[in-house]
Order: structure tokens, then C-alpha cells, then sequence
């Protein structure tokens, strides 16, 4: 179980590079042989390409909309970092992560809280953890050799 984890990380290392130039700062130009192959925004959006989706097995549901800025989402959408959480969101093939604040939770939903989510958004609601690791390359955080 624990190789069937590894695999795509792995295949996510090898198929990108950081997505900043070390000298300044511009954006790198990608291929459709790398796993990112699109990035906006100094990296906050990006898309991948169909082998990496595929590799980290990502699956995708509409988020549930509750009441104003309020939704139902399944927690393994949720994403922690440092003192922060948030979703990734997948508008027209790009991902992009929303911070959000949680305020209840069931067995296996919570209760979130956004200005920045949308009745019709997607989600991304399995491979979270991986997809994570190649939002830090596309924002330039992901470091050199790890």
C-alpha cells in the first residue's frame, strides 16, 4: 500500500521542475511532458497535465452550498498548512487553492465558510494530499531535491 502512495509523488518529482527560474523569478515554460504544464498568478493557479491528474488519481464533486458563504464539503478535501486550511477548487482545468474557515464537523463532512467558493464550483475530493505537493512546485515552494 504504502508503494501505491510513493508512485505518484515520485512520478509528480521527476515529470516537474520548479516552476520559477532561480535567476528571476519568471516563469519556466512547461510541456505537456511535465505534470505541471500551465501556471498563473506566481503560481496560485496551475494546471496539470491529463498524465499527472491521472497518476495522483484525483477525483472531483461539486461542493454543496448551504447558505451565503456557507457549504458542506467531504473532509478529505480539506487541506491543512501551517495555521491555514483550505480546498482546491478546479475552475475551467485549473486548480487553484481557496482558504476557508471550518465551523462544524460531522462524520465525514464539514461545514466551511468562503467569500472566494461558488455554488458551481468542484472540488477536488481525493489525491489532496498529493495534489498539495505540486501547488508548492508551481508556487516555487516545492525546493530541490526532497
Amino acid at each position: 500500500m504504502k508503494l501505491l502512495l510513493i508512485l505518484p509523488f515520485l512520478q509528480i518529482a521527476f515529470l516537474s521542475s520548479s516552476a520559477f527560474s532561480d535567476d528571476d523569478h519568471e516563469p519556466k515554460t512547461f510541456s505537456e511532458n511535465t505534470a505541471i504544464v500551465e501556471v498563473q498568478d506566481h503560481g496560485k493557479k496551475f494546471k496539470l497535465s491529463v498524465k499527472a491528474t491521472k497518476a495522483l488519481n484525483l477525483k472531483f464533486d461539486e461542493i454543496k452550498f448551504l447558505t451565503n458563504d456557507s457549504f458542506e464539503i467531504p473532509s478529505t478535501a480539506l487541506v491543512s498548512f501551517g495555521e491555514s486550511l483550505g480546498v482546491f477548487v478546479v475552475r475551467d482545468g485549473w486548480y487553484e487553492l481557496i482558504l476557508v474557515k471550518t465551523s462544524s464537523q460531522k462524520k465525514s463532512t464539514i461545514k466551511i465558510s468562503s467569500t472566494q467558493l461558488k455554488k458551481s464550483d468542484q472540488i477536488v475530493v481525493s489525491g489532496v494530499p498529493l495534489l498539495r505537493v505540486a501547488h508548492l512546485e508551481a508556487s516555487g515552494e516545492g525546493g530541490e531535491g526532497h
